[in-house]
């Protein structure tokens, strides 16, 4: 017969959630290549089996024969036990893309002795960080003792568990610990008592990890009315570079889009009271549209911002077709209606925003007319390749900026977060932010709805995926027992799971049904939480169905990242 204690929670880096109840992960390639039973006497001995993981627990060693240490774990010891260093990770073998586990490495942890430890300890080394799970009495030990990099310690359940978080969480999984009777008969009986206490305490409880909720709050922001540096908005869609260019210190006085759900949540939004709300389409009008609007504000520096869609584009045959003038008759060029719209308005300058992809080698032709056909406005202009990640979005969102000006302009934006290697290179670099500090606060009941579930063909599937990572993680190129999918054959974002300490992947206006991202637990993210990934405001409103609102927030250029560029375009008009 045999106990089973599943204890459901996460390895915090402290820095991370509010009041949530955490599900668990299975970690099926870890799992697979945990380290055999020990043997002790002809029989299973204690085996502590986290779904990934693999470990003993210290006050148990005692009871270990040393030639059973020896053979299964590589042990070198002297006679004195509290020397012991153990290192399972010659035994697992990791790949590369695996994360790598040392447990029980004593050397590691200045000051903590195996002699010190009273009831049970577990130390978890991954990579470059410790996690520790400790008995009730261990607790002063542990504080006393703390490696100076620890970031925070928390204790949980009325004193069981105390966790020291470093940099980032790099596993979520389940634990799973299995104790056969015939071993746990051997522990001493208050070790035992203590073992099972403290085990089932913990079982399904909610764990309270602590982290810093990012937001702000458009409207209640000082007013940019009386600006005299001023927008207008083309292809304004949700208004993320709206937002962005007031942000920035521009009043935008108008803005245009032919969706009507887009123009819709434009006007419910006060903060942008001030500003005309056209419902249209950008081939049927022209500067005249603007006359009134421009007299009633009289501007005294004037910034056209706009992403238009870019179909025929991509293939030249506007440019091709059209050498010699700014127009298109083709109703899907909305580049050539903009570049229209800029030589009748003629602004200070403007930024055109499009998909990275623009920037293909395939492309190359269509990019230097666009740029000879910016040249003959009488534009000077930079070419501008952003990852939004690189500017404190909690997102990997590649895009590519042209911003224009009627003044010199050759520098690009300075980016102000980085990787650790980047920061270790230019400590003026701010880390990456972590998406969880932009949604965490959404993952609670009273913000889900029917789309939560993502039951059906592919749920186990997603379920076995770990956290930052996509179906490749079940795949024989990663390892992966009985692999149902081969890498290289599905799309990218095929269960691609968000890590809640790193960046988001990029969120999409139209995903298919096991198209990601999805949120950390494996359900699908809530507009709440799309809408904190793109940044936009906490208080800021959207009209529509629900599929039509996740398009808006997906098309959107993040608000704080169209802030960054109007900021950069204000500083050379």
């Amino acid at each position: 017969m045999t106990n089973k204690f599943f204890i459901k929670h996460v390895l915090p880096s402290m820095r991370g959630f509010d009041v949530v109840n955490l599900p668990s992960y299975l970690d099926r390639e870890l799992n697979k290549k945990c380290i055999e039973l020990l043997e002790f006497e002809n029989e299973s001995e204690l085996k502590l089996k986290h779904e990934g993981f693999s470990f003993m627990n210290t006050f148990s060693l005692e009871f270990l024969g040393k030639i059973a240490l020896k053979k299964h774990l590589g042990l070198e010891f002297k006679d004195d036990i509290s020397n012991a260093k153990i290192d399972f990770d010659r035994s697992l073998n990791y790949n590369d893309n695996v994360y790598q586990l040392v447990f029980f490495d004593f050397d590691k942890i200045p000051k903590i002795q195996l002699n010190q430890i009273n009831d049970s300890i577990f130390i978890l080394r991954n990579n470059n960080q410790k996690f520790y799970i400790c008995g009730k009495s261990d607790i002063e030990t542990i504080k006393n003792n703390l490696s100076k990099e620890a970031l925070n310690y928390s204790i949980y359940n009325e004193g069981f568990s105390g966790f020291i978080g470093f940099n980032k969480l790099e596993k979520i999984n389940e634990m799973n610990y299995n104790f056969p009777l015939d071993t746990l008969k051997e522990l001493h009986k208050p070790q035992m008592d203590i073992l099972v206490n403290e085990f089932e305490k913990i079982q399904e409880e909610v764990i309270k990890i602590n982290y810093k909720h990012k937001s702000f709050n458009v409207n209640k922001d000082k007013s940019v009315v009386d600006s005299k540096i001023q927008s207008i908005g083309f292809f304004s869609g949700a208004g993320g570079l709206d937002i962005g260019a007031q942000l920035a210190g521009s009043k935008v006085i108008s803005s245009l889009d032919f969706d009507l759900d887009s123009v819709k949540t434009l006007k419910s939004n006060k903060y942008f009271n001030h500003t005309h709300h056209f419902h249209k389409d950008i081939k049927d009008i022209d500067a005249s549209l603007y006359k009134e609007i421009l007299k009633k504000n009289n501007p005294e520096k004037l910034i056209l911002i706009g992403g238009p869609p870019c179909q025929p584009f991509s293939k030249a045959g506007y440019w091709k077709k059209h050498e010699n003038r700014l127009g298109s008759d083709d109703p899907r060029n909305m580049i050539g209606n903009y570049l229209r719209l800029i030589e009748e308005i003629k602004p200070d300058g403007f930024v055109l925003e499009n998909v990275e992809s623009l920037l293909h080698p395939k492309n190359i032709e269509a990019v230097e007319k666009l740029e000879e056909a910016i040249e003959k406005l009488g534009y000077y202009h930079i070419k501008f390749r952003a990852n939004s990640a690189d500017f404190g979005i909690p997102q990997k969102r590649k895009r590519v900026f042209f911003i224009a000006s009627k003044n010199k302009i050759e520098i690009e934006p300075e980016k102000t977060h980085g990787s650790d290697k980047e920061i270790s290179i230019d400590n003026k670099l701010k880390p990456y932010e972590r998406v969880i500090d932009w949604i965490g606060k959404y993952d609670m009941p009273k913000y889900s709805d029917d789309y939560d579930s993502t039951e059906g063909k592919y749920y186990e599937d997603l379920m076995a995926v770990p956290p930052g990572q996509n179906y490749i993680a079940l795949t024989e190129k990663r390892g992966y027992p009985n692999p149902k999918f081969v890498a290289g054959k599905r799309y990218w974002s095929f269960l691609l799971k968000l890590h809640p300490l790193l960046p988001s992947w990029t969120v999409i206006a139209s995903p298919g049904h096991w198209e990601g991202p999805f949120h950390w637990t494996g359900r699908r993210l809530r507009l709440k939480e799309l809408a904190g990934i793109q940044t936009f405001p906490e208080d800021y409103n959207f009209e529509g169905s629900r599929r039509s609102i996740h398009k808006q927030i997906g098309n959107a250029v993040p608000p704080l990242m169209g802030k960054v560029v109007v900021e950069h375009l204000i500083k050379h008009i």
